[in-house]
């Protein structure tokens, strides 16, 4: 009879333990899965907060690089309207020009996109291929075009407007 106790015993000991076990389990498997979740709606939104971020940023660099183009083809169009023929052409003017509007170089040619007036020997034969563009072309013919836009060149990055001359026909880059 003692045996019969002793198992009894035991059993009475092991089927707490079992249901304990079982419970820990269940409870274990949905906080677990619960956990998961969240931490998945939390990374999905932390991942949007980053996407809109970018976007943001994006859309900002976008609307700064416009706005320095649009300042630059001002620049350029100011050049055009302020300057006589002969102060247009003359390098040195050019040069002093650059210098207080604070932009790398002006190129000035004429209808025949021959070098007219430059801020340094090498405006021209830097951009003479950029010249020769139907896009650039096209501004001979509707003088109110501009063309504003980027160029790699020798590995370094510029900005560029191109407008037409106002005291005869020509470019200004």
């Amino acid at each position: 009879m003692e045996r019969k106790n002793k198992g009894e015993a035991n059993i009475y000991l092991a089927a707490p333990i079992l249901i304990g076990l079982v419970i820990l389990g269940v409870l274990f498997g949905i906080l677990t899965n619960r956990s998961l979740r969240q931490v998945e709606r939390t990374a999905t939104d932390t991942l949007q907060f980053v996407s809109r971020g970018c976007e943001q940023y994006d859309q900002n660099e976008a609307a700064n690089e416009t706005r320095k183009l649009i300042m630059l083809q001002g620049k350029a169009k100011a050049l055009c309207t302020y300057l006589s023929t002969d102060a247009i052409s003359d390098d040195a003017t050019l040069k002093q020009y650059v210098q207080e509007q604070i932009i790398d170089g002006v190129l000035v040619v004429d209808k025949n996109l021959n070098e007219v007036g430059q801020s340094d020997e090498n405006q021209y034969s830097m951009w003479e291929d950029y010249l020769a563009t139907s896009e650039v072309r096209e501004i001979l013919t509707y003088k109110n075009k501009s063309v504003l836009s980027h160029a790699e060149i020798d590995g370094k990055n510029y900005a560029y407007a191109v407008v037409a001359r106002k005291d005869q026909p020509g470019l200004v880059l």
